[in-house]
């Protein structure tokens, strides 16, 4: 399917999709509420990112992190077909815990899609993480995927497409960080209060987000509004040290 064709799916169908999915969520959240329900155990986690080979790369720290806090056995990822060659290279998680939809055609995609939460439901999926910046279709999936917490961006004040209000934990989008930043702190919003995001107390370690991407270290600069000692006003370039894929 062409990129083109899936931005518009994406606009004429992700949009009636999310507000519809808004108002069913609502009603969940209310009975859910009478019920005095607890927040789950997180015991599996999904992470939903169906396209973009490049970024899946740079989620790596983030998979990594994801497999200390549950093991990776317990990792899950929903991706393109076309895609998960390079899940399968890095070996984050089992090749039986990649949950590939064709995207052939629109045919292929919504079959897939029903098979994927088929599956996906079958787990009884405890988190999911939308790693998608602006997507709505990833959106969608994230919340049939049965998962009780959802992370991801939420448009709180216009700033970028809406996607309704489909995410128990909502963060904002921040051009500033790093892509695999970005993706690290979308993992550490799992153990956040959905109360207190977006604000996140973050130690300057956890931004260790390009480690691990090739196979000899070498120095990666990252632009950062956090004061340093070299110039005092911010905006340092930061050397941090990639690692190499095992």
């Amino acid at each position: 399917m062409k990129v083109s064709t899936m931005r518009h799916i994406d606009r004429w169908a992700g949009v009636p999709a999310c507000f519809l999915l808004t108002g069913l969520r609502r009603c969940d959240d209310l009975w859910r509420w009478l019920r005095r329900r607890r927040p789950p155990e997180i015991r599996r986690i999904l992470f939903v990112k169906p396209a973009e080979q490049g970024a899946t790369v740079l989620a790596y720290p983030a998979l990594k992190r994801a497999a200390e806090m549950v093991g990776r056995e317990n990792v899950y990822f929903l991706v393109f077909e076309e895609n998960r060659f390079i899940l399968d290279v890095m070996d984050v998680i089992p090749e039986q815990n990649v949950i590939a939809v064709p995207a052939g055609s629109i045919r292929s995609v919504l079959v897939g899609a029903l098979w994927a939460l088929w599956r996906l439901w079958k787990l009884r999926i405890d988190a999911a993480i939308d790693f998608e910046f602006f997507a709505r279709s990833s959106a969608v999936l994230t919340y049939l995927s049965g998962a009780r917490v959802r992370v991801g961006y939420h448009s709180f004040a216009g700033e970028g497409p809406c996607r309704g209000d489909l995410m128990t934990h909502r963060l904002i989008y921040n051009p500033h960080l790093h892509t695999g930043q970005a993706f690290e702190v979308m993992v550490e919003a799992l153990d956040a209060s959905p109360k207190d995001l977006p604000a996140m107390a973050l130690s300057h370690s956890s931004f260790d987000g390009c480690h691990g991407l090739t196979r000899s270290g070498w120095p990666c600069p990252l632009r950062s509004n956090t004061p340093t000692p070299e110039n005092g006003r911010g905006h340092g370039t930061h050397q941090l040290t990639i690692d190499a894929i095992p």
